[in-house]
């Protein structure tokens, strides 16, 4: 592994459900199966990282001492680590040094190949006919799958495998809900989205999690079920629904959707309410379009690509999250529903804080992906009780991958400043 490599798995500075930290130890494989079992049955699998101690709450950098750093022989612990999974568990252990020359051991380790892992022996950390997990319910942490998400997640991904594993032997298999929900989006084939993926845009994607072609009866329903559940918090309706046709906006049904298309000034944006209850969504960020706007004085217009605006972010996401609410309130996601959202173009994009009333950050605050993507599902109660709430964490996960983790007070107090100046579509 590079320098650079581990600089990235470090650089958010905490745990995630695909990254544990263990301060320097030499290998002893009991402090390890819990850990290497849970990774296993995460899609994309995980990384432990030796060499990473907490002090006081906050992770510290210590590095590896070179007499634990013999201990870890890859041969000798994929050996011992047999006798806890069934069926066996693939790692690679790689050694590496951060820009500050400390030395790391780090534990990649892959998902399973066909079936989940099931730890199959019993010691002070594991128990014997155990699915392990990281689950992602309060804080990352391995540990035994203990609620239907979690389950629903290895399972989907165990039934992936397998149907790909049927289709190469030459099986015939029937199309997945995913599968259906993917063909509805083939024909996505217009000028506007390409202008908007021309520079930093968002995309929001919601889904039931059961496919069913006519879930809205009347294809005028869907147009109806956009219009009354607008939110307006910023001046600017979320999502926008056109009031009249023209040059530069549109509203118009297709065989089974209704889509709607704005490009005026830094509103740039596309959407599509499918009957099936998939909704879609390409918006431009605001940022990125200065030039096109004649309100904004020259002097303060934005270089393109280059700026994320913090209060931008936390509006629009609270806005999606809201307007999620309001579909859920249709009893469109009655089996729950999957969330995308996902924030594009943004390698060495910086935060920007538009309130020059704050304090000013000391530093940049910037990411190296090339794009963020936010998945998770909810059951339709959640979103309906919980939607404040549940976009504060899709908040501070967007701002965590631009090494920035503002407290939860914070970020509760903007929503609620944007709550007050809720408005409604004046039609």
């Amino acid at each position: 592994m590079t320098k650079e490599e581990l600089e990235r798995l470090l650089e958010g500075g905490t745990e995630t459900q695909r990254i544990e930290f263990k301060k320097s130890c030499p290998w002893d494989v009991k402090n390890f199966p819990k850990d290497i079992l849970a990774f296993s049955n995460v899609r994309g699998g995980g990384y432990i990282i030796i060499g990473i101690e907490q002090k006081e709450g906050k992770y510290e950098r210590g590095g590896v001492s070179i007499e634990h750093i013999k201990t870890y022989n890859q041969e000798i612990m994929l050996d011992q680590m047999s006798n806890f999974a069934d069926p066996g568990v693939d790692f690679e252990v790689n050694f590496s040094e951060d820009k500050d020359g400390k030395k790391y051991v780090i534990i990649a380790i892959k998902e399973f190949k066909e079936i989940p892992v099931i730890c199959k022996k019993d010691s002070e950390d594991t128990k014997k006919g155990v699915i392990y997990y990281r689950s992602t319910g309060r804080r990352p942490e391995s540990a035994p799958v203990s609620n239907s998400y979690d389950m629903r997640d290895i399972i989907e991904l165990a039934v992936v495998k397998m149907m790909r594993k049927k289709r190469e032997l030459g099986f015939t298999v029937e199309s997945s809900d995913e599968e259906l929900f993917d063909k509805e989006l083939e024909d996505f084939m217009k000028n506007i989205i390409t202008k908007i993926k021309s520079r930093g845009y968002w995309k929001v994607r919601f889904r039931p999690l059961i496919y069913k072609k006519n879930r809205i009866p009347k294809l005028s329903n869907c147009k109806e079920i956009v219009k009354r559940n607008v939110v307006i918090f910023r001046g600017w309706d979320y999502p926008h629904f056109p009031i009249r046709g023209g040059t530069n906006s549109g509203l118009l049904p297709g065989n089974n959707f209704y889509e709607a298309w704005i490009d005026r000034r830094v509103h740039k944006e596309f959407w599509r309410m499918y009957q099936s209850g998939q909704f879609i969504n390409y918006r431009a960020l605001w940022e990125d379009w200065d030039e096109e706007d004649p309100w904004i004085v020259e002097q303060e217009k934005k270089q393109p690509m280059k700026y994320l605006g913090v209060l931008h972010t936390i509006g629009q996401i609270t806005e999606i999250f809201e307007f999620l609410a309001g579909l859920s309130k249709e009893g469109i996601f009655k089996e729950g529903m999957n969330l995308l959202i996902s924030l594009n173009n943004t390698m060495d994009r910086k935060l920007w804080l538009e309130d020059r009333s704050r304090i000013p950050f000391f530093y940049d605050h910037k990411t190296g992906a090339p794009a963020i993507k936010f998945q998770k599902e909810y059951t339709e109660r959640e979103i309906i009780e919980n939607s404040t709430e549940l976009a504060v964490e899709a908040i501070l996960y967007f701002f965590e991958r631009f090494d920035w983790i503002p407290s939860k007070e914070m970020i509760k107090e903007d929503q609620k400043k944007l709550l007050r100046h809720r408005r409604f579509l004046p039609f």
